[in-house]
This record gives C-alpha cells, sequence and structure tokens, in this order.
C-alpha cells in the first residue's frame, strides 16, 4: 500500500494551543528498532513514520505513537491485560501498542508469525485485548479506519 501524501493531519492553531509535529523517524532509527525488538514493522507503518514520526492520521480516528514510544505489553504496567475470547496467551513481548483508535489500544501482535495480526486494547474492559475478525494485516486495518470515516456514496453514476 502506498500511503497518500497528506497521511498525516497536521493539526491548525485553531485546533490546538500549539502545533508541534514530530521529524520524521530515521531508517537507521527504524533498522535499530527492528533489530533491538527481533521484528519488522509493517512497510506501510515504517514508511509513515519516515515522513512524520507519530500523530494522527487524516480522515481517521488513529493516532500512532512515534517509535521511542512504542510500548512492549510485557511490563508491570501490563500485568492487568488479559486474552479476550477466543485469542490464545502469547509472549507479551511480541506484542507492540503502537497507538490508540477511537478510545482502544492498537496492538501489533507477531505471536502468530513475521506478518503481525492487530488486535484491541479495550481498556474499558480492564484491559482485555481483542482480535479483529476479518481484519488480518496492518494495511487492512488502515483501509478499513478510512473506509469507515469516509464511507463510499451511495450515488449510482448515471448510464
Amino acid at each position: 500500500m502506498n500511503i497518500p501524501n497528506e497521511f498525516w493531519h497536521t493539526p491548525v492553531d485553531e485546533e490546538v494551543d500549539y502545533v508541534n509535529v514530530p521529524p520524521p523517524a530515521s531508517a537507521a532509527a527504524i533498522r535499530r528498532w527492528e533489530e533491538v525488538h527481533e521484528v519488522r514493522l509493517p512497510p506501510t507503518l515504517v514508511e509513515a513514520l519516515m515522513i512524520q514520526d507519530g500523530g494522527y492520521v487524516r480522515g481517521t480516528d488513529l493516532d500512532f505513537e512515534g517509535l521511542d514510544t512504542i510500548t512492549t505489553l510485557d511490563g508491570e504496567d501490563w500485568d492487568h491485560v488479559e486474552e479476550g475470547l477466543g485469542l490464545s496467551p502469547g509472549d507479551r513481548r511480541k506484542q507492540f501498542l503502537i497507538g490508540d483508535c477511537g478510545g482502544l489500544g492498537v496492538v501489533l501482535d507477531y505471536n502468530v508469525g513475521p506478518e503481525p495480526r492487530i488486535l484491541f486494547l479495550w481498556h474499558d474492559l480492564g484491559g482485555e485485548l481483542r482480535g479483529i475478525d476479518d481484519l488480518v494485516t496492518f494495511d487492512q486495518f488502515l483501509q478499513d479506519a478510512w473506509d469507515r470515516r469516509n464511507p463510499p456514496s451511495d450515488e449510482q453514476s448515471p448510464e
């Protein structure tokens, strides 16, 4: 998936008291992060981080962390998190909280292989991880987020 030129939403002065746009993450910083964590970030996420290191995604309710603030779920802060219905307990060192989507944490779960699946962390349920039935990849998740906020028109083109 190629990310659109206007992937990141840049706040304007009326929306916030200050405008603080993170600089891009470097390719070297991303490689170091991947080496330390022994995973490969989804290419679309890498591409986006190299434009701007985190922030709000235009046309969605997604807010992605910057590279240095992506967190694994293996620390004491996450001891309360439990797998929801149908999820087997996984290695928390392979689960990364990468952001927020409408009040739910967005987690990349590498317990299923090199291509992570997306899990939601439900904070209001005491910290429950839940899968997304029909969304498998990061790109599918991202496309779904755009589609939900920008549904296709019901108007039919004239014949």
